[in-house]
């Protein structure tokens, strides 16, 4: 969570006098993670200053302090930030006793679930200015009066023990809380010679115009130019760029702009520059040309290397003798022959011997074929076997 404190300011006159703005400027920033400890910066008599838990934090030996999941940093020229648990980062510089810039960096673990003075964090513009109950979302182009009743004063702290502020005799928490207060919506100048003044520093800057006239002091108005300058400049070098098609060789640096690397150009930075060589670096009668920044040797015929200097050696091919001895092949044809015969007379050899055995098996069964009687004829022949007897 993290809240402001806003008062009024005062300003000297020409004749000493302490004049009160009709405008409010931030004064005070508190901070604090569900599990880090609290940090409160605010300015106090021209003076930023830095409390843990309540606690001022001395810088004097050391700018980088640690806490519970909290890291507290001065970065010189009036400049403090704090960073705490899960990426968040707040970074307030003071001015003229007023906190000038404050600036809240969030990680991508908060994308989606914030809410508050300072917008939604979700890429929606629209949604920026939803007030504290939801019921509101005012257009981007709503009056500063609209804003401040409709949108502003709906985030305001209602009771004491909301407020994460440490407080001292500079004042409690009913001393800020003036929910009736009404600012100027509109730039009025009741003094002619500021007016000039303020028109000579701000130009058309109508927020600079704007706090000079709330405030009475062109040095808040000043300090309001410069930090929109700042944001513009540093708008600009997060805008997303896009190059389609994109940059072959070379840069996106604007939307469909490439900035093409040396050597190349076209809109997509992929058509190579030839250029002739001033002096010519090549041997051998070799042509010389820059290819895309880059020196290149053509070589002539029979020449190769990065400048051509090597001649190119074309060896003849060595004869190869044969190991075979004379009259070998004449032998191994011979050879092969007779093998061939003996294969021819093993398979006729079986042949023959399959064929005789097959007779002799025909023969065998026709001997052991066993004569078939009738009974009478059975009988008749065992009679004459017995009378023989």
């Amino acid at each position: 969570m993290i809240q402001a404190r806003m008062t009024e300011p005062l300003s000297i006159s020409d004749s000493n006098e302490t004049l009160i703005g009709s405008g409010t400027v931030i004064t005070a920033v508190v901070a604090k993670h569900n599990a880090s400890d609290t940090i409160q910066f605010e300015v106090v008599d021209n003076q930023l200053r830095a409390l843990v838990n309540g606690d001022e934090i001395d810088f004097t030996e050391l700018a980088e302090q640690q806490f519970k999941n909290l890291t507290v940093l001065d970065k010189g020229n009036r400049t403090l930030s704090a960073t705490l648990a899960k990426g968040v980062t707040i970074t307030v510089t003071e001015n003229i006793n007023i906190l000038s810039d404050v600036s809240v960096t969030l990680s991508d673990d908060y994308y989606g679930s914030t809410a508050g003075l300072l917008g939604q964090y979700n890429g929606k513009p629209e949604d920026d200015l939803l007030s504290r109950n939801g019921n509101t979302s005012l257009p981007s182009n709503a009056s500063t009066e609209e804003i401040h009743y409709e949108f502003g004063l709906t985030w305001i702290l209602e009771n004491p023990l909301e407020s994460l502020f440490t407080y001292d005799d500079t004042g409690s928490w009913n001393t800020f809380y003036k929910p009736d207060y009404k600012p100027i919506f509109q730039p009025q100048f009741n003094d002619s010679a500021l007016e000039e003044k303020a028109q000579e520093i701000c130009g058309d800057d109508k927020l600079c115009l704007f706090d000079i006239a709330a405030t009475g002091d062109v040095n808040i108005g000043q300090s309001t130019r410069e930090t929109g300058q700042e944001l513009t400049t540093i708008t600009e070098l997060l805008k997303s760029i896009y190059c389609d098609p994109p940059c072959i060789h070379g840069a996106c640096v604007d939307n469909n702009t490439c900035f093409c690397s040396e050597g190349y150009e076209g809109v997509m930075c992929n058509d190579t520059i030839l250029q002739d060589c001033e002096e010519n670096f090549c041997l051998n009668g070799a042509t010389c040309q820059i290819v895309a920044g880059a020196y290149l040797c053509i070589c002539s015929d029979g020449f190769t290397g990065p400048n051509c200097g090597t001649k190119i050696v074309v060896s003849s091919p060595i004869p190869t003798t044969s190991t075979t001895p004379p009259g070998s092949n004449k032998a191994s044809s011979v050879k092969t022959w007779i093998i061939i015969i003996i294969a021819l007379v093993v398979v006729i050899l079986m042949a023959i011997v399959a064929v005789i055995t097959v007779s002799v098996c025909l023969c065998f069964v026709k001997r052991r074929k066993v004569k078939s009687y009738t009974k009478k004829e059975y009988e008749a022949e065992m009679i004459e076997k017995l009378e023989m007897k």
